[in-house]
């Protein structure tokens, strides 16, 4: 219960350049055997705590969860900004349409 159901945030644990694509590499920890619309954006910069916010969306992937609720992603994206910059990602329930906050930034690595 909770703003948005209290839907957590991906963590991404790598973006990296390769070629003319960013992959980013992460999880998602939430609800068990769920259907989540994981969406991607380039940012200029962080707040004060390192959590970005949406500035140009660079794409999205829908991925599921297993029965502990975990799930693995690696998306290849357009890489339209240089390395060294920032993205971040929110998670999207999809039966119910909740999203989470912003995740923390990562930076986007040569």
């Amino acid at each position: 219960m909770g703003a948005n159901r209290l839907q957590n945030f991906p963590e991404i644990n790598l973006a990296q350049i390769n070629g003319g694509m960013v992959d980013i590499d992460g999880t998602l920890d939430s609800e068990p055997n769920t259907q989540f619309d994981l969406q991607f954006f380039a940012v200029l910069a962080c707040d004060a705590s390192d959590y970005g916010e949406g500035r140009d969306f660079l794409g999205s992937q829908l991925v599921m969860t297993n029965a502990m609720g975990d799930a693995n992603f690696m998306v290849s994206l357009p890489a339209t900004f240089p390395s060294n910059s920032l993205i971040t990602a929110t998670a999207t329930y999809l039966p119910g349409r909740s999203t989470s906050e912003f995740s923390l930034c990562a930076v986007v690595m040569p």
